[in-house]
């Protein structure tokens, strides 16, 4: 797969995984499981959603409070959504300063 067929399908693969994580979050704020007592059943179908689910719950946006009940931490989300922002700045900064030298270096010569 060449660069560009390969950066376009990881966007797919981006944008696919943000649409499952939202539509995961719906079924807890439609069922308003924002605490433990308001805590929902949820099984999550097909390996895909489990592995956001999982990647929620290690972010402690979801909120486990046994037997399979949980709830939807949202100012936990935000912090974990603030956090993802700031490390793609920081790689995309990476990225910048890396051509920056390049140039410099490529006009010196």
């Amino acid at each position: 797969m060449s660069g560009i067929g390969a950066s376009t399908a990881a966007a797919s693969a981006g944008v696919a995984a943000q649409k499952i994580e939202r539509a995961i979050l719906a079924r807890f704020e439609d069922a308003e499981a924002f605490s433990g007592r308001k805590a929902i059943l949820f099984e999550p179908q097909g390996r895909q959603e489990a592995r956001i689910f999982a990647r929620l719950r290690k972010a402690r946006a979801i909120r486990d409070t046994g037997a399979g009940r949980h709830y939807f931490d949202r100012e936990t989300y935000q912090n974990h959504l603030a956090d993802r922002r700031r490390g793609g700045m920081l790689v995309a900064g990476a990225f910048i300063a890396l051509a920056v030298i390049g140039v410099v270096v490529a006009s010196a010569n």
